[in-house]
């Protein structure tokens, strides 16, 4: 932070706002002090896009500090596919991008 932004952008794909997972670290220290609220706490743009913004509802975040901006899939299986059934390229690939590619890109972070 500088103490006057509350705006932070992200460069990466998010498809639901549960995706998003936003702290705040300690700059001299490295520890994470705060996890923030979606709604209550911080707003994000960007659903579905390839980037997007986390505004902070709060007061602007200080020097002392540094915002984590983080996407955080779990890792379900929602995609049935059935034995000898069809099988449809577009149902593996949600939004050109699937959830088990978020989450290799999360087990590489």
């Amino acid at each position: 932070g500088n103490g006057a932004t509350t705006e932070f952008p992200y460069s990466f794909k998010v498809l639901e706002e549960s995706h998003l997972y936003v702290t705040r670290r300690v700059r001299v220290t490295g520890v994470v002090d705060k996890t923030y609220i979606f709604g209550t706490e911080y707003t994000i743009t960007g659903l579905g896009e390839e980037a997007g913004t986390v505004t902070l509802l709060d007061t602007p975040l200080s020097s002392d500090y540094d915002i984590i901006i983080t996407r955080t899939v779990p890792y379900t299986q929602e995609l049935d596919i059935v034995n000898q059934g069809g099988f449809f390229a577009e149902a593996a690939d949600r939004n050109g991008r699937g959830g088990s590619a978020f989450g290799t890109e999360h087990l590489g972070e």
